[in-house]
């Protein structure tokens, strides 16, 4: 039985290629119904190089999700299964087969549905935290109505996605049992599906309406047995998917595809239930399902033993998954033995928002007419890739861009649209031959190159709407500046996002990206703003007497902190640290403290020239230090016994003040 779209035939996304499912940032998810991309050659695909790990991520070695979802059957007859009982759910039938993708890319689905479960489970903390978001936006585009029953789908509705989970979780671990090591023990299975808790905050999923035993997860599945039916699209795909030799792996050697498709198509039928063959359109007789299993057994066995055995076929079948299992495979431990909850890997490394959060975001923004536009029948879209999530900014352009125009496709279309320039994305000015005074960022709400007005340039562009413009980049470039400042003085360097930031100034990642190059330009002009502003509102009378001014000037140097801490807030850990990357903004602040080191000396020299230079330059760094050592005690303390800062600060200054008058008097003037 095919598994037909209605598509053209010739188009070269028709040909499952492992790449036709990938965009670079600045390009859109949203815009490109009914573009190809070009054609790629098969084994050219995507890099397998083993990821950096930074730490264990959510589950770590030793556990039981490792220990089943390592096993060769998680990349074949579980995930398999999984798939394939998942389409009776009518509601995710009908987002599937509007798609038109698990025919049209099939390799392209498998690979990415197994990297994104790789990562999950061996990707480090921050990776499966991106990834998680860069998912909830690819799931956000496939809604519409089910011809069938009438009710909408909708990918993202956390009942759904609580069929996907239960029924992957339940896949895998039955396969194991069946084909692999047996059953595991009580204590085993117990942690298994609570660990299943932790994968399900990576889906827009109540943690309250998962089943935590072996007898609940069976009752889930009894529960679900009268909502599930089986159209025809659900029986051309399954059939589809159970040739997964000729359709999902066609890398493999011809000779293994013609001998291994009726085996593995066989051992996938014998995971079924009985009751369920009929309605996926399969049967299969019992003997058939015995040895299907016990000729699989000896094979999961081989692949187990050998790592190396077992990563030369998940490069062929899976290559996408490769860099995040190889670690594994290979026992290769990550740079830090740390394993997070996902609570506290949002709050340090991410978007706060868990995806059950962004879920009505992204709904609030559909009902408004400003959430991303559906994807079309057999569309032709390029797919937001998961390798981005490896890197904070990178995913933060990739995130943000979903909801702008391909503006490199506008230009070719020779359409001109208006531009805020304050607000247009940071990639736009490397676009050739596209001006950001003509070309204006749309929202994924149907407005494209195609069907956008035209417009003269010079009918609107006067000099009241440039300055306009101008006042509105100016506010929004200080809205980032604040929110940084904010986002960096309670979470440290570390701890601060692009995504954060766009979400606590209200502003788009685009508009961050069109002020400053980086998260690391960000804050190195968070730092030099507030140095600057800090530096400015003190200032010494050249002619006045400088002794009788000391107490005032303290006063004003402790008051211009308080107004403008951010340069010491976040600069200073930063240069505590011995980093191998020596992010700008630590460079920034040694270079700020330099300079007020100099600005210091350059009063000692005006006004205390007869004090020996090396005592001089023992009270500045006495100054200078002893403020900063405040600054971090006051940081370790904060409980509500603890000194005020503005109090200890002003008993350092009463001190070094007392220090200079001394040795202003010690040391006479000309040498009497």
């Amino acid at each position: 039985m095919s598994c037909p779209f209605t598509g053209d035939a010739s188009d070269p996304n028709a040909v499952a290629n492992r790449d036709s499912g990938s965009t670079a940032p600045g390009s859109t998810t949203g815009s490109t119904t009914g573009k190809k991309a070009a054609p790629t050659i098969r084994g050219k695909g995507p890099s397998t190089d083993p990821a950096h790990r930074a730490d264990e991520g959510f589950f770590g070695p030793g556990s039981v999700a490792w220990k089943v979802w390592s096993y060769p059957t998680s990349a074949l007859q579980g995930f398999f299964r999984a798939v394939t009982i998942e389409h009776l759910d009518p509601d995710l039938v009908a987002a599937a087969d509007d798609s038109g993708q698990v025919c049209k890319r099939t390799p392209n689905r498998y690979d990415r549905t197994m990297e994104f479960f790789a990562a999950v489970f061996f990707a480090d903390a921050q990776a499966v935290t991106r990834m998680s978001d860069i998912l909830m936006k690819v799931h956000d585009r496939s809604y519409g109505k089910n011809p069938v029953t009438g009710n909408d789908y909708d990918a993202n509705r956390s009942s759904s996605q609580l069929w996907i989970l239960v029924t992957a979780w339940h896949s895998m671990l039955y396969c194991y049992e069946k084909f692999g090591p047996g059953k595991l023990s009580r204590d085993e299975e117990n942690e298994y599906w609570a660990q299943m808790a932790i994968s399900a905050s990576f889906q827009p999923i109540r943690q309250e309406d998962l089943p935590t035993t072996r007898g609940e997860v069976q009752k889930f599945f009894e529960d679900w047995r009268e909502k599930l039916s089986a159209s025809e699209a659900a029986i051309r795909k399954t059939d589809h998917i159970l040739d997964g030799f000729r359709t999902i792996e066609p890398d493999l050697p011809k000779w293994l595809i013609t001998l291994g498709r009726p085996f593995l198509r066989g051992s996938i039928i014998a995971t079924y239930p009985r009751w369920m063959r009929p309605m996926l359109g399969v049967k299969q007789s019992h003997l058939a399902d015995s040895l299907s299993i016990a000729l699989w057994r000896p094979i999961h066995e081989v692949l187990d033993s050998n790592p190396k055995l077992f990563l030369w076929l998940l490069k062929r079948i899976c290559p996408r998954a490769v860099r995040y299992m190889e670690p594994l495979l290979l026992k290769t431990p990550a740079k830090t033995p740390r394993v997070y909850t996902p609570a506290v890997a949002r709050r340090m490394f991410d978007n706060p928002l868990t995806p059950l959060e962004q879920r009505e975001e992204l709904l609030k923004k559909r009902q408004e007419g400003v959430g991303q536009k559906s994807y079309g029948h057999n569309h032709h879209d390029e797919i937001l890739k998961f390798a981005y999530a490896d890197d904070v900014e990178a995913a933060a352009k990739v995130l943000d861009a979903i909801e702008e125009v391909d503006l490199r496709e506008v230009h070719k279309a020779g359409c001109h649209l208006s531009v805020h320039s304050g607000d247009a994305p940071g990639w736009l000015r490397s676009t050739g031959g596209v001006s950001p005074s003509t070309v204006r960022m749309v929202s994924m709400t149907g407005v494209t190159a195609e069907n956008a007005a035209p417009r003269n340039p010079r009918k609107f562009d006067t000099p009241r709407k440039t300055r306009a413009r101008r006042a509105d980049g100016e506010r929004s470039r200080q809205k980032i500046l604040d929110a940084a400042a904010e986002i960096a003085t309670e979470r440290g360097y570390d701890g601060t996002s692009i995504a954060e930031i766009s979400r606590r100034c209200g502003l788009p990642a685009s508009s961050i990206y069109w002020h400053f190059k980086d998260k690391d330009d960000l804050m190195a002009t968070v730092i030099e703003d507030s140095f600057d502003a800090w530096n400015q509102s003190w200032d010494i009378d050249a002619d006045g007497n400088i002794l009788l001014e000391l107490f005032a000037i303290a006063e004003q140097l402790i008051g211009a902190l308080q107004e403008h801490p951010q340069f010491l807030h976040i600069g200073l850990p930063l240069a505590l640290q011995k980093r191998s990357d020596d992010p700008r903004p630590r460079r920034m602040y040694l270079q700020m403290r330099e300079n007020l080191t100099a600005r210091f000396e350059k009063i000692g020299e005006t006004h205390f020239s007869h004090v020996p230079v090396g005592r001089r330059t023992a009270i500045i760094t006495y100054l200078i230090a002893g403020a900063e050592g405040l600054i971090i005690s006051h940081e370790l303390d904060r409980s509500e016994g603890a000194p005020d800062i503005e109090e200890l600060l002003q008993i350092h200054t009463s001190s070094v003040i007392q220090m200079i008058m001394q040795e202003a008097e010690k040391w006479p003037r000309d040498g009497k």
